[in-house]
């Protein structure tokens, strides 16, 4: 509901698109609220935690992620989108197990391009510029 409230103010494309993916998330919600309600109906469910907060090796990963997003949240106004996000990658592939070099690198240069390239040099976003965006924007303007 809040999403769907918050895209009111925008623009009419932007609102068009919220109030799709905004109408298919509530929908989603719907079915996974009536799945819920009929697994703990025929007692195949139950509302516990249980693998959940094990202390399994897959959820220490989901922890160390979760912490390094919201490590990418609580630092991107300094470091910038384009930096933060490739810092994020490079520690989140760690913390998954991808340890060559070459992946880790290629996956998270490429990601954070294009994330450049999409959102804040073509649509000119509101994400946090850092030093390597300012030094991509000095350039081009020196150049042209």
């Amino acid at each position: 509901g809040y999403y769907l409230m918050t895209t009111a103010e925008l623009d009419w494309e932007a609102k068009s698109a919220g109030l799709f993916v905004g109408t298919v998330l509530l929908f989603l919600c719907a079915v996974q609220f009536v799945r819920t309600v009929m697994a703990l109906v025929s007692g195949a469910g139950s509302l516990g935690l249980g693998a959940l907060v094990a202390n399994t090796r897959h959820n220490r990963q989901r922890l160390a992620l979760i912490l390094l997003v919201a490590l990418f949240i609580a630092t991107i106004s300094w470091t910038g989108t384009t930096l933060g996000l490739f810092a994020l990658l490079i520690a989140g592939l760690l913390v998954m197990g991808v340890r060559e070099p070459l992946r880790l690198l290629g996956i998270a240069f490429c990601t954070s391009a294009v994330v450049y390239f999409m959102l804040i040099y073509l649509l000119d976003t509101r994400l946090p510029r850092g030093l390597i965006e300012k030094a991509i924007a000095a350039a081009l303007s020196a150049g042209s």
